[in-house]
């Protein structure tokens, strides 16, 4: 079922759409002079430190799959997937494919924002200050690509893991309002709620790449990787808990 997904999303306009989207949050910004910075790194680091702009993404990463759950249960084709598969293969090939979309739209969003920006302002303009751990290595290393893509990378996973919430809130409230505007008030409550956790276990300082772990810059991304796919275990059995509950319910 994960392919079948898979396919149907990614042919679907509202996943171009919502990279457009992503794509037009990140260059809204540029609108307010107060808010730009004088090379792509600086410019992504403060587009992903800037609140309002990063919920938005957030809900725009949501919108390709988040309320599939809610669409197919509330037109009676639940039952009739099920058939075809189990309730639990069927609760967690949603959780992948709305974890992997949601990271794809997100990555591809920042992505299309760092090539058009790339025209009207350089990569990296060293400033003779110390760069910031863990990933400022890269830049002293030359590697400032690499050091973009790793900061987008891990936005993005956050970003899947918040959409998944807004998949398990489905299966509690089948509406599709709920499903894609859960991620945001979840990603503001959790990321409030950890502020005042030991810096490791902050979910915003993890989200925006400001966790060192062992002064390693790949051990620091895997850190990332672990805490927002572990999260995203912890919703998706949630989900697939309560999927299989309505199932039984329904079939009776």
């Amino acid at each position: 079922m994960i392919y079948a997904y898979l396919i149907r999303t990614l042919k679907q306009p509202k996943l171009f759409i919502s990279v457009l989207g992503v794509f037009a949050m990140c260059m809204m910004r540029l609108t307010n002079g107060a808010f730009t910075a004088d090379d792509l790194v600086g410019d992504l680091d403060l587009l992903v430190n800037i609140d309002a702009f990063r919920k938005v993404i957030v809900v725009f990463s949501a919108v390709p799959f988040a309320s599939v759950f809610a669409d197919e249960w509330n037109h009676k084709m639940t039952i009739s997937c099920v058939l075809r598969s189990t309730p639990k293969k069927y609760a967690w090939s949603q959780v992948v494919v709305c974890f992997t979309t949601a990271f794809l739209v997100t990555l591809l969003g920042f992505i299309l924002f760092l090539v058009v920006n790339s025209f009207r302002m350089p990569i990296y303009i060293p400033d003779g200050n110390p760069t910031t751990p863990p990933y400022g290595v890269l830049l002293e290393k030359n590697m400032p690509l690499i050091h973009l893509l790793v900061i987008s990378v891990n936005f993005s996973i956050s970003c899947a893991m918040w959409s998944v919430t807004g998949l398990l809130m489905s299966a509690i409230f089948p509406n599709t309002f709920i499903a894609v505007c859960t991620p945001f008030i979840a990603s503001y409550m959790l990321e409030r709620i950890t502020l005042n956790f030991p810096d490791k276990l902050n979910l915003l300082y993890v989200a925006l790449s400001r966790i060192s772990i062992l002064d390693n810059p790949i051990v620091s991304f895997l850190y990332v990787i672990v805490v927002f796919c572990g999260l995203t275990i912890i919703f998706g059995y949630t989900f697939s808990v309560i999927v299989e509950k309505r199932v039984k319910n329904e079939m009776g």
